[in-house]
């Protein structure tokens, strides 16, 4: 894709989505007076980390909010240093390019996304084969300004007629012609406008608590808490609006077989919130039509 989409992407619980390794996403960090650092994010939805061209990992330290060279602890995770990011040179301090967690914590990591999953959700299936009719969600925190692009422009992230690129046509072809995917977009929309579901708080409820941000989020289950009730409240905005006509349970499981939810601006930096990953709503009840 040579533009570059500002938007998070996020699956719920589904067949044909998965943890997929990014290398290299350019990200715009600022630090709390100011400064501005352009780096580099690489990793997937259980362990990512941030780094300068250079390939030196960078990690916020959550006391003052602001950004220095990471080192490696005695755990397998990783700890900031004091060696601030773009004053000094961290090649001088003995560090070196690539740190990033053990295994032990990345399949820590990839555990909590599994853990209290309801075991009829985790081993179900989605069709594989047939059509199937995604239901996508446009979420904007209370902070954020409208979606600048009409949604034709993000709808042709997921179909496109030709054979350009898209989630539709992957599937299509990786599938050798036997899965169809269609995608419906909600809110609705008007005109050329991109319309989105509006949330009540705004993006940096959704990020890390720092020092610089005292309304984040502060361990894990805050963060599942947050993000399923975000989702939550998005799904139940839009479900009167889905047309019963559109089979979105085609295996007839009562589940819903797909649900994508594009958030506006770009991926976090540590915040697993903001980052595209897949997950399950498995701390609340929602319906679309019926389907769970």
């Amino acid at each position: 894709m040579i533009k570059c989409r500002c938007f998070s992407f996020l699956f719920l619980i589904q067949t044909f989505a998965s943890s997929t390794w990014l290398s290299d996403v350019p990200l715009t960090l600022s630090q709390p007076n100011g400064q501005i650092i352009e780096c580099f994010v690489t990793g997937d939805q259980y362990s990512r980390r941030i780094h300068d061209e250079q390939g030196y990992t960078i990690l916020m330290n959550e006391n003052d909010g602001f950004y220095y060279y990471a080192d490696e602890d005695d755990f397998g995770g990783l700890v900031a240093t004091d060696i601030l990011v773009g004053t000094s040179d961290p090649s001088l301090y003995g560090l070196v390019p690539g740190y990033a967690v053990s295994l032990d914590v990345y399949l820590s990591n990839k555990q909590f996304y599994d853990l209290n999953i309801d075991l009829g959700i985790s081993q179900r299936d989605a069709p594989s084969t047939g059509t199937v009719s995604q239901v996508n969600v446009f979420i904007r925190f209370a902070d954020d300004p409208g979606f600048s692009e009409p949604r034709s422009y993000y709808d042709a992230v997921f179909q496109t007629d030709n054979d350009e690129p898209s989630l539709k046509h992957y599937f299509w072809e990786v599938s050798n012609n036997n899965l169809l995917i269609n995608t419906y977009h909600y809110p609705g929309t008007f005109g050329s406008n991109n319309t989105s579901y509006v949330d009540q708080f705004d993006r940096r409820y959704y990020q890390p608590y720092s020092g610089a941000n005292p309304d984040g989020y502060q361990d894990s289950n805050e963060r599942a808490q947050r993000e399923h009730t975000l989702l939550a409240n998005a799904i139940n905005a839009i479900a009167p609006f889905v047309s019963p006509s559109i089979d979105i349970d085609a295996d007839e499981d009562g589940f819903v077989d797909a649900v994508s939810f594009v958030i506006y601006g770009g991926t976090g930096d540590w915040a697993d919130l903001l980052w595209p990953h897949r997950w399950a709503l498995y701390s609340q009840e929602v319906f679309i039509n019926g389907s769970r």
